[in-house]
Order: C-alpha cells, then sequence, then structure tokens
C-alpha cells in the first residue's frame, strides 16, 4: 500500500484558506455593446409568454389555454407537416448501417422507407465526410459547398466557385460574423432597410457600430430609394461616421417586397462608388409571391460583363 509522504500531510494540516468572498458580478462589469443590443424578436413580449404558458401549466384559469409564438417561424407549431427529405437524409448520415441493410432489399420495400435520391445523397456525403461525428473544415466539407455553387450557378447562370463559399450553423450566425468582420474599431455604419429584421440592429449593436436605417416606401410596394441612400451616406460621411457597408434584404422581411433588377444595379454602382461592403440577405428567395427574385450575384456578374 502506498502512504502519502509526511510533508504532504504536515503541508495539508498547516493550510489556512484566505478565501474572501469578492463583489458580485454586476451589470457595470459587462460589456456595454452586449448590455445595450436589443433583440426584439424575443423581446418582452415573448418572455411574457412564457410567463403565460408557466400559469397555464399550473392549472392556472386564463381566459385561453393555448399560446401560438407568431413572432418568429414555427410553422410546424401550427402543425405543418416537416420536409421529409432532409430528415431522412440525416438519419441515414446519423446511422450509416442502415443504408447498408436498405440495399439489402427488395427495391418496392426499400423505397417506400427511403427515395432512392436520399439514398444517393447520404452516400456521396458520407463518402466526403467520412462521418458526422467528426469536425470538419472551418468553410465547411469541399462536396457540400460544391453542391452549394452548383446551385448558384444554376439559378443565376453565371459560374460560382467553392473556394469562395462559407457554411455557417444558420443565417444569423453569417450575418454576425460579417459584421463583426467589417467591425474594426472607430464611428462604424451600417446602412440597414426599415423596416428589418432585428437581427442587424442587435449584431450592430454588439460590434459597437451606427444602424442608419434607410426607410422602405410602403406606398411603392416597400421599394428602395436609391436617392436616399446617397444622402444618408452624405449626411453620416459628414457627421464623422465610417459607412461600412450596405445591407440588401431580398426578398424583404418583414415586407416580402422583391427589389427590381435596376434597383439592384443602382445599388451595387453606390456601394461601389463608396467603397461599401454589399451584404446581400436573399434566405427568402424561395417565398417570391408577386414579381421575379434576382440575386444580387447575379446582377453584379452582369455588370461586369457589360463592363469588360
Amino acid at each position: 500500500m502506498l502512504r502519502l509522504p509526511k510533508v504532504s500531510r504536515v503541508l495539508g494540516r498547516r493550510f489556512r484558506s484566505a478565501f474572501v468572498a469578492a463583489p458580485r458580478l454586476t451589470t457595470s462589469d459587462l460589456n456595454r455593446s452586449t448590455i445595450e443590443a436589443k433583440y426584439a424578436v424575443r423581446g418582452k413580449i415573448p418572455i411574457r409568454a412564457d410567463e403565460l404558458r408557466q400559469e397555464i401549466k399550473q392549472n392556472e384559469k386564463l381566459a385561453f389555454d393555448e399560446i401560438v409564438s407568431a413572432n418568429i417561424g414555427n410553422p410546424q407549431q401550427l402543425d405543418q407537416t416537416p420536409l421529409s427529405w432532409y430528415r431522412q437524409t440525416l438519419s441515414l448520415l446519423q446511422y450509416p448501417v442502415l443504408i447498408d441493410k436498405l440495399q439489402k432489399m427488395d427495391e418496392t420495400t426499400r423505397n417506400a422507407l427511403y427515395p432512392a435520391d436520399v439514398i444517393e445523397r447520404a452516400s456521396k456525403l458520407l463518402k466526403s465526410l467520412g462521418s458526422v461525428g467528426a469536425y470538419s473544415l472551418s468553410q465547411g466539407d469541399q462536396v457540400v459547398r460544391e453542391s452549394v455553387a452548383n446551385f448558384i450557378a444554376k439559378r443565376d447562370g453565371y459560374a460560382a466557385s467553392a473556394d469562395n463559399i462559407f457554411l455557417t450553423g444558420g443565417a444569423s450566425a453569417a450575418v454576425l460574423y460579417l459584421i463583426q468582420v467589417l467591425s474594426q474599431g472607430g464611428n462604424l455604419g451600417f446602412l440597414i432597410p426599415i423596416p428589418q429584421y432585428p437581427l442587424y440592429t442587435a449584431s450592430i449593436a454588439l460590434n459597437n457600430a451606427t444602424p442608419i436605417g434607410y426607410f422602405l416606401d410602403e406606398a411603392n410596394d416597400w421599394s428602395t430609394d436609391p436617392k436616399q441612400i446617397r444622402r444618408l451616406i452624405t449626411e453620416n460621411t459628414d457627421k464623422g461616421v465610417d459607412v461600412k457597408s450596405l445591407v440588401i434584404i431580398n426578398p424583404g422581411n418583414p415586407t416580402g417586397a422583391i427589389l427590381l433588377e435596376s434597383d439592384i444595379a443602382e445599388l451595387i454602382d453606390i456601394a461601389a462608388e463608396h467603397g461599401l461592403v454589399v451584404i446581400a440577405d436573399e434566405v427568402y428567395q424561395e417565398n417570391v409571391f408577386h414579381g421575379k427574385f434576382v440575386s444580387a450575384k447575379k446582377v453584379l456578374a452582369k455588370l461586369l460583363e457589360k463592363r469588360s
């Protein structure tokens, strides 16, 4: 049996803690930009709604017995059936043994469980990834980025390179990263549409920058006025604000408005003239009810083609 050295026992007996409780952490110790940032989508009303949910669970009598959250897109909470393709593909990626089992089944039985395109895509991804239980490249797996590049090329009719594509955990993360990268200190400004998705004002506040709102024209289908943007750039530059970026949300959130190709071209011209980075938020490009969606990348490619 091992015995502890005598010196350890002696030191152990002689130790006296000098611990004294320090003052509690308060808001004055925190980053002011974090405190001032407000994400209205999850603000006071959603917090109150959650309190009411707890009251309902505790059998308190209210004028209603259910709360539906309409502050964020939760269609499945309203019983919309989830898209099966993504879930089927993910299930095979999470449990690859299923692919081997499916291959041994007859075609009718196999297709009743998993469509052929799901099995094909999962097999292709696994060949590249090896396993979804491992880290990928920080930029995102090559085969996935190539798939994205192919989609963009097919959509726009112009080449897209996987080397220029970065994958993120959702569009919100991408927006935050971009604003963070562009916020290198000083009195910086970001042009954003009003009304806008609160992600932008929150991300800009977190990085101690200034939101410069350009107001959409409700009477004209929530259109964007390039003249207003030029004026705002001039006014804020005169105030000492370093205007860094122009945010375009197309289709608009929350308006749903579609930008005309000619308007996008003029906005790109303005950005080029003033050295602004264009952040084109196009996550709702499949949600088009009126008009035709044209990506900012396609418009830029056409402009470069004309001027080459």
